[in-house]
């Protein structure tokens, strides 16, 4: 059921166990660029092609560049080692923005519930009577990663 997606498994169906193969690079190249094919791939699987485009496109353009550096014909294994790095360092910043989007949503999202302006989510087979007890408390803590962090500081 899972396709793949460069070396990592996609995002399985809902219900399925996440899965993840170990990338492959070559052991003579760079290990620099391992690093760099490795955190594209995960900036990708976060989310970061969506929420941060442009970083992501430089650090595929990046990751790209060292590439042909080592299999053009000056093979720069220097320059390469460089492009290698840069792109590791923009596809992190593209999976950190890609979080704090994607939490800057949900908060988003509870926030509406909470004032009310976006519909409360039904209980599916509950009495009227149970639906109230069991629905949270508005102000109940969230325990989302994005709350976890902010309570810790």
């Amino acid at each position: 059921m899972d396709r793949e997606v460069g070396a990592f498994a996609a995002r399985p169906a809902r219900g399925e166990p996440f899965r993840v193969q170990a990338a492959r690079f070559d052991p003579k190249g760079p290990l620099q660029l391992g690093e760099a094919e490795n955190a594209v791939e995960i900036a990708r699987l976060a989310g970061a092609e969506r929420y941060a485009t442009d970083t992501m496109q430089k650090a595929q353009l990046d990751l790209n560049n060292a590439q042909a550096f080592l299999q053009g014909r000056s093979h720069d294994r220097r320059a390469a080692e460089t492009k290698a790095r840069e792109a590791a360092q923009m596809a992190e910043d593209a999976r950190i923005i890609t979080r704090r989007k994607v939490c800057r949503e949900q908060l988003d999202a509870e926030r509406a519930v909470i004032s009310g302006n976006a519909p409360r989510p039904k209980p599916i087979s509950a009495p009227p009577d149970q639906a109230a007890s069991s629905r949270p408390s508005r102000f109940a803590r969230c325990r989302s990663p994005c709350h976890q962090s902010r309570a810790g500081a």
